[in-house]
């Protein structure tokens, strides 16, 4: 899998860092991307990192509903594992820059490597 990182339209609130989308590169899925994945700034100065979710309301407060979970019974949590990488590969995004982190990525996709996973 490849994660592509999208800087923000304008428009989008301040401390939005990026849309991420989460590329299949093989297997069953390759060839399908997920989309609906955002990183933001949040208040201490740290990463937050949202799934695609499904906002709606129980018993008068709102509540998410996500897309994305663990299947039952792992001994870690992958859904932790991939905040974790997606976390990683936005430092090195960073560290990179836009052009060169993405002609990285066009150089593992042609080597059929990929980002990690």
């Amino acid at each position: 899998m490849l994660l592509r990182f999208k800087t923000p339209i304008a428009g989008s609130p301040d401390h939005k860092l990026a849309d991420v989308e989460l590329v299949f590169t093989s297997g069953m899925l390759a060839g399908l991307k997920l989309v609906g994945i955002s990183l933001w700034t949040i208040k201490d100065g740290g990463l937050g990192i949202t799934f695609p979710s499904r906002r709606y309301q129980q018993g008068g407060q709102v509540r998410f509903y996500s897309f994305l979970q663990g299947c039952g019974g792992q001994a870690d949590n992958p859904v932790a594992r991939l905040r974790s990488h997606i976390q990683g590969e936005f430092s090195r995004f960073q560290a990179l820059g836009d052009q060169a982190y993405h002609q990285a990525l066009v150089a593992w996709e042609q080597n059929g490597q990929d980002s990690g996973g």
